[in-house]
Parts: C-alpha cells; sequence; structure tokens
C-alpha cells in the first residue's frame, strides 16, 4: 500500500494520475493525515522503490508518501 499526500486541491488530479501508474491496482481517497491510499502489485519488493520515487512522488501535487508492506496479503 502507498499513502499519499496531496497538495490542497488537488486531491482528484492527484488520483487520477496515480491510477495510471503501472502496478497500481486501485486507488482510494481517505480521511486522516493521507489523501489516498494506492493498492500496488509488483513482482519483486525492489520494484516498489522505484515506482515510488520515480512515478509517483514525481507527479504535480504529490506532497509525501508513506509506503506499507503488506506482510500476510
Amino acid at each position: 500500500f502507498i499513502l499519499v499526500k496531496s497538495a490542497p486541491g488537488k486531491d482528484k488530479a492527484v488520483e487520477g494520475e496515480v491510477s495510471k501508474v503501472k502496478g497500481v491496482k486501485e486507488t482510494h481517497p481517505v480521511t486522516g493525515p493521507y489523501d489516498l491510499v494506492a493498492i500496488v502489485e509488483v513482482s519483486e519488493l525492489k520494484e516498489i522503490g522505484n515506482l515510488v520515487r520515480e512515478k509517483i512522488r514525481v507527479i504535480d501535487g504529490v506532497i509525501e508518501t508513506l509506503t506499507l508492506i503488506c506482510v500476510s496479503c
């Protein structure tokens, strides 16, 4: 799971762009300190870092991300 914090007023645009990223299976707006949860699927753990750094954090309006690794999915 990738939690994404968006700039004010950018929530919907950020969700739209994140949902287009290869490896992102679902996106859901959430309440709390983050605005969006993205459910991602990769074949190797090391791919998550690249996906976050090179595909998600570069999206206009993304302020912060937090990566959560599911241990019993």
